[in-house]
């Protein structure tokens, strides 16, 4: 009678989850294991670069991995998590259509990662970006592009200095790699923009 295989069942494809799954695939690779990723997106971002593709130093499609690719000996689901349920050791995901499903498993990983702690600063949700997803950085580039249009439309130096001023709140590695990044950024990008000048752009590193 066959060994019933074991069943693992990683939640989050970020580096603790992709990581995981390739390590644990490689170690059991002659054990009766079956390991399944579940992530709400079909690739993984590698974060430490997103600063790049925010300022176009790099393409989108060099920060990002698809997981089918880099999980070669796991199964991989695209859904959200639903719900958790520890006492049937079943985990219920939400694909993008259709029904909910379960997945059964024996081992859970949870590797969900965070989110952006946005502190209870007035106008901070409603103003600032975070920098945490691809969204996020595409979101960033096409605002730090839309106000460099602005700026090349108006004649005052006061204006354009306005539109143009960008703050970075946090002088850790990412806010002042960040600062440097979107700093080179504008300051490359004002040879496509005639009516903006070097003393138009600036830069603010905040730090408390």
């Amino acid at each position: 009678m066959a060994t019933p295989q074991a069943r693992i069942v990683i939640l989050g494809g970020g580096f603790a989850g992709a990581y995981c799954a390739r390590r644990l695939s490689r170690r059991l690779r002659r054990r009766p294991v079956e390991i399944t990723l579940i992530n709400a997106q079909n690739n993984f971002t590698f974060t430490p670069l997103l600063i790049e593709a925010a300022t176009s130093a790099l393409e989108p499609r060099h920060v990002t991995v698809p997981l089918r690719g880099f999980l070669k000996r796991c199964s991989f689901v695209m859904a959200q998590v639903q719900s958790i349920d520890l006492q049937k050791q079943v985990v219920t995901v939400q694909p993008s259509f259709g029904d909910a499903l379960p997945f059964e498993f024996d081992h859970l990983v949870l590797a969900l990662g965070s989110i952006t702690h946005m502190p209870a600063i007035t106008g901070l949700n409603e103003h600032g970006y975070g920098l945490k997803s691809m969204s996020d950085a595409m979101a960033l580039r096409d605002r730090a592009i839309q106000m460099l249009e602005m700026a090349n439309l108006s004649p005052s130096h006061k204006q354009r200095r306005s539109w143009l001023t960008f703050a970075i709140v946090g002088a850790g590695y990412t806010g002042v790699e960040a600062a440097g990044e979107f700093n080179a950024f504008l300051r490359e990008a004002l040879r496509d923009y005639p009516h903006v000048r070097d003393s138009d752009v600036r830069v603010v590193l905040i730090q408390r």
